[in-house]
């Protein structure tokens, strides 16, 4: 794991296009990356196997995208990810740090539950969806004050 780069552009686009049904495009992703977004990787024999990033000012933060490849998931990478952001959001003195989920996303759902994220709150029609719809967003916060990150389920 190492802080993201420009250099890992290229490999994070092509893993936002496996991933996503609405991925962000390469000029978002490094307006994201230019613009002092918090950023990391994971690598697995060099390559890049997810991403995380998140924004920060004024005492909070927000996670922007949490991803892991495919074939990564469930082996802990993006529980790895979190931690090492909580970690350092922590040393920079954030006191609370929020995510949006698509309500569809059960699986993220349960891993942001399990990490002891609470439900805050939903926004209605939040994130484009198939046919010209949208899809609502749940809302999650954690404390980073008080939090030990021996809460965290082991790696």
């Amino acid at each position: 794991m190492r802080a993201a780069s420009l250099q890992d552009l290229d490999a994070i686009s092509a893993l936002e296009q496996r991933l996503f049904s609405y991925p962000q495009s390469l000029s978002q992703l490094e307006k994201m990356m230019s613009g002092g977004a918090l950023g990391l990787v994971i690598l697995v024999d060099g390559i890049v196997s997810g991403y995380a990033f998140c924004s920060h000012g004024g005492g909070d933060a927000d996670l922007l995208v949490i991803a892991v490849d495919n074939n990564r998931q469930k082996q802990g990478f993006g529980q790895r990810l979190l931690i090492h952001l909580v970690k350092a959001l922590q040393q920079k003195g954030v006191g609370f740090l929020f995510l949006e989920v698509r309500s569809s996303n059960l699986s993220a759902i349960g891993f942001y539950r399990a990490q002891g994220f609470e439900e805050i709150g939903v926004r209605r029609h939040y994130y484009p969806a198939a046919f010209g719809k949208r899809e609502d967003a749940v809302l999650f916060k954690l404390c980073l004050t008080d939090l030990a990150l021996e809460q965290f389920q082991s790696i």
